[in-house]
Order: C-alpha cells, then structure tokens, then sequence
C-alpha cells in the first residue's frame, strides 16, 4: 500500500475492503486452479505484508480498523506466514534437506490455499 498522505479512517477502511476483496479472489482463483501457481504469487505479491496488515506502520485509528477486519485478514496472513513463506521450486521441494525444512511445493501451496479458502472464504463468487 502506498499512502502520499494522511488517509482519513473511513478511506483507509474502503481502501482495505477493496484490497482484502481482490486478493481474496485472488484465493479462490488459485485454489480453482483458475490461475497458475506462480502467477498467482506474482499478482498476490506478498499482500499481508505489502499493506501491511500486521499493522506495523499503522496509526491508532489504522489499528482499530485492522483489528475490526481480523476475520478477512486472517485467511492472508495463513496464506503469507505458514504458505508462501515456505514455498521453493518444485525441483527442489523434492530434496531431502529442503523437505526437512518445511519448505513446500507450488502444488501443495495450491492445496493449502484450497483449504484455507474452504475454511476461510465461504462465499463463492463464482
């Protein structure tokens, strides 16, 4: 997210359910197998921690907001922290010291998402 100028809370709030939607399409399409793994990724674009939805860089009133979607923002944080921070090259997902890492391929990636959409995003758009 970038910001030129103080947002009021009521832009920010807008600007955060208009992200929180795209990138929950974003979601449902990977796990439809509507959109390609690493396409996905690059169109996701780390989207937890690009907003930030964590809230490091928000003000108190950011915060509260934050705090007031944390049902929509918990699904991107999954998809974030435990998902896509652990994703390698397919190739190397193989590999036994890459497997002891916990590091994951883009078809178990999509398999995750899947379930995290399943649990998380009930409404289909479709």
């Amino acid at each position: 997210m970038v910001r030129h100028e103080k947002m009021m809370p009521y832009e920010f709030e807008i600007e955060l359910q208009e992200a929180l939607d795209r990138h929950d399409e974003l979601l449902r399409q990977c796990a439809r197998d509507d959109l390609a793994f690493w396409e996905f990724n690059d169109r996701y674009s780390n989207f937890y921690w690009a907003f930030p939805l964590d809230g490091h860089e928000s003000n108190a009133e950011e915060k509260a907001i934050l705090v007031k979607h944390r049902n929509r923002i918990e699904p991107h944080r999954i998809v974030q922290e435990d998902i896509l921070s652990r994703v390698c090259s397919d190739e190397d997902a193989e590999k036994k010291h890459y497997k002891h890492a916990g590091r994951i391929s883009s078809k178990e990636a999509i398999l995750k998402i899947a379930k995290v959409v399943s649990v998380y995003l009930k409404k289909s758009q479709d």
